[in-house]
């Protein structure tokens, strides 16, 4: 069987205030077990799992012309099909040199 955790272990695993975590129990937005009306524990199963799913993953720039996210590598055009800020520059040299 897991060993449970209480709340102020929990506290400082998750860095949240006891008053933050009493008020996701009550929303059930955290997984707990309730011993009692007043006691409630924490499977540390749970909690690792519950905070993978919270992982945010980072988004994309998002195009100022068409609102839209997209994902742009190196020497790419951004996600609206323009040129990045450096193939600008780069061609702007090229244009300097030809002058």
């Amino acid at each position: 069987m897991e060993a449970l955790l209480t709340i102020k272990q929990v506290s400082k695993l998750t860095i949240l205030s006891v008053g933050t975590l009493y008020h996701k129990i009550s929303q059930g937005a955290i997984p707990a077990v309730r011993i009692s009306s007043r006691c409630v524990r924490f499977r540390l199963s749970d909690l690792e799992k519950w905070i993978a799913e919270k992982v945010v993953l980072p988004l994309s720039p998002v195009c100022s012309a068409t609102g839209k996210r997209g994902k742009k590598g190196a020497g790419e055009k951004t996600a609206c099909g323009n040129p990045s800020g450096a193939q600008r520059h780069e061609r702007q040299d090229e244009a300097d040199e030809d002058e």
